[in-house]
């Protein structure tokens, strides 16, 4: 059995703006990311393709896509969010310890139907936080909105709280 973290778009682009991309790897999680992923982020092994890449980092793998079943495509997600969902179903049922890494509200709503385990962007910075690999959550927060992500007054709040900042 792998412990697996699939990763979307938004929390790679995210992260390596803010040069955090290592906040995606915890414990002994590997961090995969579909095909479909790639072809919007671009590979970030590929110099330059992904902000804040650095080979020393521990890798990303890329997965094959995989059929997207009709229980995901009921959903109407964008193809990346789609391919994670369904590459999560598939590796869940041969056995993995799958999480799923999203941040958009409607496929973070159709994780939890589907009955994945998820995380997002600011729960990945709450448990780095939580286990010592950051010191606050509260300026990377900014770091992030700063570069595009939107996070509303009551749920910045509650990261916040939950982060005893």
């Amino acid at each position: 059995m792998a412990l697996l973290r699939i990763a979307n778009a938004s929390p790679l682009i995210l992260l390596g703006k803010i040069h955090q991309l290592a906040l995606l790897h915890e414990g002994d999680r590997e961090v995969i990311v579909p095909d479909a992923v790639f072809d919007e982020v671009g590979d970030p092994t590929v110099a330059g393709r992904l902000p804040g890449w650095d080979t020393s980092m521990a890798p990303i793998g890329r997965a094959d896509d995989v059929p997207i079943p009709p229980e995901v495509h009921r959903f109407a997600l964008d193809p990346g969010e789609s391919m994670v969902l369904a590459l999560a179903l598939a590796r869940q049922a041969a056995g993995d310890d799958v999480e799923v890494v999203l941040d958009e509200k409607k496929g973070r709503n159709a994780a939890k139907v589907l009955g994945l385990c998820l995380v997002g962007t600011a729960g990945l910075l709450l448990r780095a936080k939580s286990d010592g690999r950051i010191a606050s959550v509260a300026p990377l927060l900014d770091e992030l909105e700063r570069q595009g992500m939107y996070l509303d007054r009551a749920l910045r709040r509650s990261i916040l709280d939950l982060a005893e900042e």
